[in-house]
Order: C-alpha cells, then structure tokens, then sequence
C-alpha cells in the first residue's frame, strides 16, 4: 500500500495538468484576438523630408496622429481633415508629405466594420539628411544668410537624434545673442555662418537654426572624424607624431603590426613607466615629449605599427600609421662601391690579358730558343731554310715572266740565307754567351722578314 500511494499522487497530477492545458486550448484563440488587437503596432524609421505612406484598408477607415502635443484626427468617413495628409491618386494610401519633427510619433488606423482590426504605426523621423563630415580640431560652420534675426541655434547629441528626436533639443544659442554655458568661447555667430570652433566627437548630432518666429530654417549634422596619418621612413630616421592637443589632455596607445595588443605609452602628460610599456618596447631612450609632439628616434622594422592619441573624454584624436624601410646604404657609398667594382674587374681583365701575352712570349721565347740552339747543325740549317723556302717560291711564282725584280729579289734572299746560314755556323763556335747569339739570330730574321714583305 505505502508504495502504491506515490503512484496515485502521479496520476492525479498528470490528470490535473491535462486538464488545464484542454482549457487553456480552448480559450486559445479568443486570446489570440485579444493581444492582435491590444498589442499589434509597427514602427517606421524615415528622415526629415521624406514622405510617409500609411496604407489604407478602405476609404471609410479613420486615422488619428498623437504626439507629445496631443491627439489629431488626420482622415474620418473618407474626408481627410488635416491639412498635413492627403490621399492618392489609388486612394490606397494616406500620403503625410515631407514629414518633419511635429511628424513625429504615434499614427492609428481603425476600421469602423472591423473594429477589432487596429493598426499602429510609430514614426520616427531622422534629421541628419544633410551630414558634414569635419576633421577633430577643425571648425564647423552652419550656413545663416537670409534667416531672420534673431536666430536661435538647437543642438541634438547623435545618440539622441537616432532613437529620441521626440526630446527636446538643447539650446547652444539663445535669440538674445549669448551662447549658453557649455558653448562659451566657441560659439560664434556672423552674418553668414555660426561658427564651432575645434569640433570633437562630443560635438557629434544634428544642429537646427531657428528664425525670430521659431520656425526651422536650417538643419545640418555633424559627423567628426579622426585624423589619419600614413608615414614611411627610412632605417634610421627619427618619427614626429603630432598631438594635436597638448599632451597634458591626450593618451597615446601603440600597437605593433606584430601584436595588435595596445600598449599605453602616455597619459595626461606623464610616461606609463609603472606598467613597463616602454622598457618591454624598448623605448626608453628613443621616446620623447614635447608640447603637441612625440618624438620617435631611430625607428627599426620592428618599430612598424599604428599610434593612436584620443583626449580625455575617450574620442579618437588621431591615428599615425607607420612604416619603416628595410636597411639600404646611402647612394654615395653605393656610387663608391660600385666603382670599386668596376675598377676590381678591369684590374682582372688587365692580368688576364697580361698572363695571356706573357704566356705567348714564353712560346715564342721557347720555339726561337729552340732555333737559336739548333742553328749551328747542318741539318736543322738546311730545315730552316726549307721552311722559308716556300714563301720565296710563293713570291717568285706570283712574279712571272714580266716582273724585272725577280731576278734581283731572288739573288738578294739566297745571298742573305748563305751569309746567315754561315755566320751562325762560325758563331756558334765562337760567342760564349747563348743569349747574345739569340739576339743576333732574331735580328737577322726580322731583317729576313722586312726583305720578303
């Protein structure tokens, strides 16, 4: 019995859980119509000029505007009673043009035969059409020429102007002609422009001008950007970073292209020598401060990164990019080690061709020698003279019958080849010195030489 008893207490409350799940079922679609008609609502997003087009189920529909003013029936009974709508030419659509600010907010549409189907549509309406985009520090003008005076100047954060246009603006500049306090000593205003002086990412919205009627004249946005710097030094050379700032309002974050890690090199003026940054970068005698500037020397490769300044608020300032040249000598030296060079290789050229002729003397040397020492032999005479031989039978055959010197030519070389063939007999005998007979020798044959030419 006693383990029967949980048993039973399982039944009885999965009966009882069956049993609300088949009500809830049944009830299930009349809540369904309930919440379609309690909670149903769109929202639209549309910026300042545009038209907004509210789709009609009939003509017989009634439609009604709410904003922080109060309540306006815009269409009744197929009669569109404000001034600010009107039908298409389809009659499909409530066209509500050129919407603005006032347009702004809570649009119903409900159907007077189907009194359970009601459709809402909130509007919000941007007001940023015309945006400028100005660099941190520069100045900001608003155009003022042809509105009437006094003007009054609203301005709209852009966290505000993109979700809350419904709130009211904050006044810089009053119709009195006075900036209100958070704008003094930056405000200016002309006959042709207001003037904010050195723009940061807090100055970011949307700012209206208003005539001496408080209609709207006027609306421009500003959108405030870094600056953004690229540098490419050579090995070696020394970087200047500008601030923009002063440095006792600005931190200085680097990374490298290596490791995107950010390290905090300054803070308000000071070195971050407590974290260790610097001595782990290896910046400790390289780095340094000036007013505005921040000086890099001797950058390297591994100094190749990106150095961002933002102020005090958290805005981004600044971005210097920056990178270096791998390590080349200077063009002089290059100039000198390329003469050097090219005066190397004419060197070798000169001792090739030198070690070449010395090598054809020493062949020469050794054939004449040769013939200098054989000389005195009657055979090697009578070799020697067959080797000439022919260049005198040469000269005799292209001298024929007409030619009145061959007769002397040939007389005058066998004479000059019997005087050398006996000098060199009786001097081999008696000249002692080999060398003085080699001298001799070459001289008669060079005299040999000139006369067969």
């Amino acid at each position: 019995m006693c383990r029967e008893r949980p048993l039973l207490k399982l039944c009885f409350t999965v009966c009882n859980l069956l049993s609300e799940l088949f009500y809830f079922l049944k009830f299930f679609p009349a809540f369904l119509r309930v919440s379609h008609k309690a909670y149903y609502q769109d929202s639209m997003t549309l910026f300042l000029g545009e038209d907004f087009h509210i789709l009609l189920p009939s003509l017989g529909v009634e439609v009604t505007f709410r904003n922080k003013s109060g309540d306006v029936v815009l269409m009744r009974g197929s009669t569109v009673i404000s001034s600010r709508a009107k039908v298409n030419s389809q009659n499909s659509h409530l066209v509500v043009e050129a919407v603005d600010e006032g347009d702004e907010g809570l649009y119903t549409v409900k159907n007077p035969e189907d009194p359970d189907n009601v459709k809402r549509i909130f509007l919000w309406v941007r007001d940023c059409v015309n945006e400028l985009t100005f660099k941190y520090g520069e100045n900001f003008h608003v155009p003022v020429s042809g509105v009437n005076r006094p003007i009054t100047l609203e301005y709209r954060h852009s966290s505000v102007e993109a979700n809350q246009t419904s709130r009211p603006a904050l006044v810089v500049w009053t119709a009195a002609g006075t900036p209100t306090k958070p704008y003094q000593g930056r405000l200016s205003v002309s006959e042709r422009d207001v003037t904010l002086s050195a723009v940061t990412g807090g100055d970011e919205g949307s700012y209206t001008v208003r005539d001496n009627r408080g209609v709207i004249q006027r609306k421009v946005c500003l959108k405030v950007k870094e600056h953004q710097k690229f540098v490419t030094l050579p090995y070696g050379k020394r970087l200047k970073i500008n601030l923009i700032l002063n440095s006792s309002v600005v931190t200085l974050n680097y990374s490298l292209n290596s490791d995107p890690t950010p390290h905090q090199l300054l803070n308000k003026g000071e070195f971050t020598s407590v974290t260790g940054d610097i001595a782990k970068l290896g910046l400790e005698e390289r780095f340094s401060v000036e007013g505005s500037y921040a000086f890099l020397d001797q950058v390297t490769g591994a100094d190749a990164g990106q150095f961002k300044i933002m102020d005090l608020q958290g805005f981004t300032v600044s971005t210097v990019h920056l990178q270096v040249e791998p390590y080349r000598l200077e063009t002089l030296y290059v100039a000198i080690i390329a003469l050097l060079g090219l005066l190397v290789f004419l060197l070798l050229v000169c001792l090739l061709s030198c070690l070449i002729k010395v090598k054809k003397r020493a062949k020469r040397s050794a054939a004449l020698e040769k013939i200098a020492q054989n000389a005195g032999k009657e055979d090697e005479g009578e070799a020697f003279r067959q080797v000439r031989e022919p260049s005198v039978q040469c000269t005799l055959q292209c001298s024929d019958n007409n030619d009145v010197y061959s007769g002397p030519v040939i007389s005058l070389v066998s004479s000059t080849c019997a005087h050398l063939h006996r000098w060199s007999r009786t001097s081999q005998n008696s000249v002692k010195n080999p060398s003085i007979l080699r001298l001799t020798l070459q001289r008669n044959l060079r005299a040999l030489r000139w006369t067969l030419r």
